[in-house]
């Protein structure tokens, strides 16, 4: 089949579109070796396995895609300049080095049917990868030259750049990703792509999917259970550390009655008793937050456990969202500043000529 290409300057120039790339993705992607067998002076090709190829101009890429920190041995930016300085250069999965034994500086052949195989030369190996999921489960099982079968446990990824795939392959259709502006939806992009007269095919919104992985039911109760749990450890720790405070108020009135007969004013008195609760109770708290972080990162990860490995493609990660840390912090200033409150409408209703005379008794 012959395909035409059209413009892809209008994707770029869509409002609310912030970048743009072309990603071609072909699965069933055959991967050959060269062998040579005894008295044999031409090397016969054999195929190997079958593979999913990416095809990518690198800086569009780079700009459009994102890849967290510490999934790669080096930054993501790296890889794509790594095969930017050789056309033939392509990155593979780690699955694919471990299965087939390829390591980086090798040759290997790939093509599809009706398609000759091309040269390309491995210059990385990549263990995870934007869009792909290694743990997909078991490829096609494929059937060697000599009648072997070759079953693959895992899938193979090979990343090589758009425009030498097209050239020495063949031009097939690709996609189409963008990284969208703040505040844009996927809609108004949409509605745009038609106007320009453009037919989709499909259309996958990232942020869409990542609202309904939030909303899934065993996620949410999940979340609710640790914000009730978070709820109730509030609730309990509010009412412990007040009991402290007024049971300690309520032991010390003879001590206050006399200060205050001593001429130390009502206000002295609550900047003391601030001052005393705030490195008390502060020193608790302090403790309390680096526990607890030291904990979720030990502890949390255990929740893990709970969901489907095969559904988990990227590792567990505990994070900490700087917003959740200012709900915290707030709560607890208010509960300390009520607690304050607290103290010193207990310490307004002593009197003094009770304290005194609570003394002489």
């Amino acid at each position: 089949t012959q395909y035409s290409e059209p413009s892809f300057l209008p994707f770029t120039q869509i409002p609310g579109v912030e970048h743009a790339a072309k990603v071609f993705i072909k699965k069933e992607v055959s991967y050959y070796t060269q062998e040579k067998g005894r008295g044999d002076a031409n090397p016969q090709r054999r195929e190997q396995d079958k593979v999913e190829m990416m095809g990518i101009d690198t800086y569009e890429f780079g700009q459009t895609g994102w890849m967290r920190d510490g999934l790669l041995d080096y930054s993501f930016s790296s890889y794509l300049n790594l095969i930017a300085s050789d056309p033939s250069a392509v990155l593979i999965s780690r699955s694919m080095a471990e299965q087939h034994g390829v390591q980086p500086g090798d040759l290997i052949q790939l093509g599809w049917y009706g398609v000759e195989a091309v040269d390309f030369i491995v210059y990385g190996i990549v263990d995870y990868w934007p869009s792909w999921n290694p743990g997909a489960g078991a490829q096609t099982q494929t059937a060697a030259e000599d009648g072997d079968s070759n079953q693959s446990g895992r899938p193979n990824l090979v990343i090589g750049n758009l425009s030498y795939i097209q050239n020495s392959l063949g031009l097939e259709p690709y996609e189409v990703w963008l990284r969208l502006k703040p505040g844009t939806s996927s809609e108004t992009v949409y509605n745009d792509v038609v106007d320009k007269g453009y037919d989709i095919l499909s259309l996958r919104d990232a942020n869409q999917e990542r609202i309904q992985e939030l909303n899934d039911p065993f996620q949410l109760a999940i979340n609710g259970v640790m914000t009730l749990d978070f709820m109730i450890s509030i609730v309990i720790t509010f009412l412990g550390f007040l009991l402290y405070w007024v049971l300690s108020l309520l032991s010390r009135t003879l001590q206050f009655g006399i200060l205050r007969a001593m001429g130390i004013s009502y206000f002295q008195l609550i900047g003391m008793l601030i001052v005393e609760q705030l490195l008390i109770s502060g020193a608790a708290i302090g403790m309390g937050m680096l526990s607890g972080n030291v904990t979720s990162r030990l502890f949390v990860r255990l929740f893990e456990m709970s969901f489907d490995p095969k559904t988990q493609v990227l590792p567990f990660e505990v994070t900490f969202d700087a917003r959740d840390q200012l709900r915290l912090y707030a709560i607890v200033t208010g509960m300390v500043i009520i607690g304050i409150f607290i103290l010193g409408y207990t310490v307004s209703r002593i009197r003094i000529h009770q304290a005194v005379k609570l003394g002489e008794d």
